[in-house]
């Protein structure tokens, strides 16, 4: 073996371990998926809330009625934390599996002394004005389920308390 053709098999190990090395570093950089989700708060007895994720507080003083626009968070498993704004207590603390690359919306829902959380896939592609669409939940304090109509036009047939439909196509009113 010449002493050029081992200089040059040194030099391509050289290249192809630094080229493993970037395609690693590569990988590990920004490879972490992610997914949106904005909280609505819909809990009628708690004033305001705050709202974690993973022990990070996210969302400080939402208050009824009121949204927080979408905010990134890892994809996958996520532990979820509401508490009371005006003090400690601890009104939900579950697990919750948040898609890469989608958006949700958790709704925060309320029920005698029972704060719930109900978590949506939301579809972020615009609907045009002549078919617009929408989506309901029984966030209401009654166990019974509720039918929505349009007119003459059934929009959902049954949904229960703690349910969300599916999105609904309505025709302009």
């Amino acid at each position: 073996m010449t002493r050029g053709t081992s200089n040059t098999r040194v030099a391509e190990k050289t290249v192809l371990v630094l080229a493993a090395l970037l395609t690693l570093a590569a990988a590990g950089c920004g490879s972490e998926e992610v997914g949106e989700v904005r909280v609505v708060h819909l809990g009628l007895r708690t004033h305001s809330v705050d709202v974690g994720f993973d022990g990070e507080r996210r969302v400080d003083g939402l208050s009824f009625l009121g949204s927080s626009g979408y905010l990134e968070a890892l994809a996958g498993d996520l532990r979820l934390r509401v508490v009371s704004h005006e003090g400690s207590t601890v009104l939900v603390d579950k697990d919750l599996s948040l898609a890469s690359g989608g958006a949700s919306t958790l709704f925060l829902t309320e029920d005698k002394d029972k704060f719930t959380a109900l978590l949506a896939s939301d579809e972020r592609t615009p609907a045009s004005a002549a078919s617009p669409r929408l989506r309901f939940i029984n966030a209401g304090v009654s166990t019974a389920a509720v039918a929505l109509k349009s007119g003459s036009t059934t929009l959902v047939s049954s949904l229960g308390r703690g349910a969300i439909s599916s999105y609904v196509t309505v025709k302009e009113v």
